[in-house]
């Protein structure tokens, strides 16, 4: 039997193409024979034909159609790109080296299967069919001819598979996995019934997406597309889009050739769109120029949503939500930046995404072996924006917390105040009220009657080493500030000698400012903010007591 594939791409500037692909003879029909019967030599045969492809946000995997420069992969794993880097195995026990150029000829928004073409070596030399299936320049090993399995022949439950593909977790080295087919899902497409998902219990990770699945005789019988798990028992089943639908798409007029083509929220096929850094983040965003005395961010989040991250590799797992959770504009010097989440629920297992002003992408699902919160800390942060996301490990999962920004974390923060939950909630109304005044207010000072104290311990927080006390959740005060801060002061001046009260201020900018004795012979507290941007300060007043509680006067004034 022979299988053709006729590629069509858009007018204008694309030119129609058809492509043959694997004349496939059958002289009998064989029945499922072990996987075991492939030798190590075939199974190193085949793998030379699997490639990485490297898009600008993330990799994965990807076959070489054979005969061909056409790459058959995932649309996710390539989705809203045009251009693409290949990295090939010159050396099958070897890690894959960056070894040619692709570009996008076409992808289905139907399923999740995209079509690339190799249009040049990695310096940009034009090369030919015949460099690419026996070697090129004596630096390339040349791409095998894949063997694809019929349309009768269709794998059923029990039948053992292999996968093979570039998962993150196997640092750029050909990684094969065995199992079996767990179920098979027909549908039509295009009027014909035929297989569409070869459901798996093989193991299949972020960056296996788009290589190949293989059966007993070592033939194409699919993409391993995405996995889903369970979440009460972590269990996992891979879904792999047959190569008989995969035939179907090439051989119709149903591809696209651009992104802009469709709307991604159109998109189908098992696979949901990609994170988008883009957007408008859920939970709002801030500047930051740096952080003083070690303070912390604390942003009220909600973890969670439709994208699996795990296309981006680099150790991502989780869902997350299409749009940035938060984002904040670095300005800073400082040696690190580090991010945190801490679910309101002890047991909530919880992910965390960071795109970094470059463009790459870090991911932590757990702290440490004893702490499943997630954290990572960027070093020698770059100027520019930062954008975060909070995932669910598990897919409908969505979970409340704190997503934590500061110097420190994850290393002594996230651990210490993971048990403690205690924390200062700016967006809680302030118990004494809203202050509004400007530059230049009169009279000066200002002052207001207020009330130190409450059950949140400032210490366990990291907002200075010399920062403690206790104060209540929400803010005492709120300031509305306009114009310049060159001379603004605040302080809180208890209603009695000898009682000790503690100032904390979250600024306009996101950072925290705290002091205990404006001096050594003066017990009430002072906080000077030259230099800080207009807009919201959030005031809390604590005792350095517990259970105390200090009546006095807030003052708020600019004169020397």
């Amino acid at each position: 039997m022979i299988i053709f594939y006729r590629l069509f791409t858009t007018r204008h500037k694309w030119i129609r193409k058809t492509i043959m692909i694997c004349g496939i003879l059958l002289l009998l029909y064989r029945t499922a024979q072990s996987q075991d019967r492939l030798s190590r030599e075939e199974i190193d045969r085949i793998s030379l034909a699997v490639v990485q492809v490297i898009a600008p946000d993330g990799s994965g995997s990807g076959s070489i159609v054979a005969g061909t420069p056409y790459v058959l992969t995932n649309r996710h794993v390539v989705e809203g790109f045009y251009e693409f880097t290949i990295a090939t195995l010159k050396d099958a026990n070897r890690p894959v080296e960056e070894s040619f150029k692709a570009e996008l000829v076409s992808f289905s928004p139907d399923y999740d299967m995209a079509l690339l073409k190799i249009t040049s070596d990695i310096e940009g030399r034009s090369l030919s069919v015949d460099d690419l299936t026996n070697g090129y320049d004596n630096i390339f090993l040349g791409f095998p001819a894949l063997t694809y399995a019929s349309d009768e022949e269709i794998p059923g439950r029990g039948d053992e598979i292999a996968l093979l593909g570039y998962p993150g977790i196997g640092d750029d080295e050909l990684v094969y996995t065995k199992g079996i087919i767990s179920s098979v899902k027909f549908d039509l497409y295009n009027g014909q019934e035929m297989p569409v998902w070869y459901r798996t219990n093989a193991e299949m990770s972020p960056g296996n997406s788009g290589g190949i699945a293989i059966n007993g005789n070592g033939e194409v019988i699919g993409l391993p597309t995405y996995v889903r798990t369970e979440s009460q028992t972590g269990g996992r089943l891979g879904s792999i889009l047959s190569i008989q639908v995969v035939n179907a798409i090439l051989d119709s007029e149903n591809m696209l050739t651009r992104w802009d083509e469709v709307d991604p929220s159109d998109l189908k096929g098992g696979a949901v769109t990609r994170v988008n850094k883009d957007l408008e983040t859920n939970f709002g965003e801030t500047k930051l120029d740096g952080f003083s005395n070690n303070p912390i961010l604390r942003v009220p989040v909600t973890s969670g949503g439709e994208i699996n991250i795990d296309y981006l590799a680099n150790n991502c797992v989780g869902y997350a939500s299409n749009a940035p959770d938060y984002r904040i504009e670095w300005n800073g010097s400082d040696e690190n930046i580090s991010f945190a989440f801490l679910p309101d629920q002890t047991d909530d297992d919880a992910t965390i995404l960071v795109n970094l002003p470059d463009g790459s992408w870090q991911c932590n699902d757990d702290i440490s072996d004893g702490n499943v919160n997630p954290g990572l800390t960027v070093t020698n942060p770059k100027v520019g924006y930062y954008n975060i996301w909070v995932g669910s490990y598990n897919e409908s999962d969505y979970l409340e917390g704190t997503l934590l920004i500061s110097e420190t974390i994850p290393g002594n923060v996230g651990n210490s105040i993971a048990n403690t939950r205690a924390s200062l909630d700016y967006s809680l109304d302030p118990q004494f009220g809203t202050l509004r005044l400007k530059e230049g207010f009169t009279p000066d000072p200002f002052y207001i009657s207020g009330q130190s104290g409450g059950d949140q311990n400032i210490a366990t927080m990291g907002l200075g080493q010399n920062c403690k006390g206790y104060t209540s959740s929400a803010p005492d005060f709120r300031l509305q500030w306009e114009g310049s801060t060159a001379n603004l002061k605040i302080s809180f001046v208890a209603s009695n000698d000898g009682e000790d009260a503690v100032l904390i201020i979250n600024t306009p900018d996101g950072s925290w400012k705290c002091n205990d004795d404006s001096a050594t012979n003066n017990l009430n507290p002072l906080i000077q903010l030259p230099g800080e941007r207009e807009g919201q300060f959030d005031i809390w007043i604590g005792s350095h007591d517990e259970n105390t509680f200090i009546n006095g006067n807030l003052f708020i004034s600019e004169m020397e």
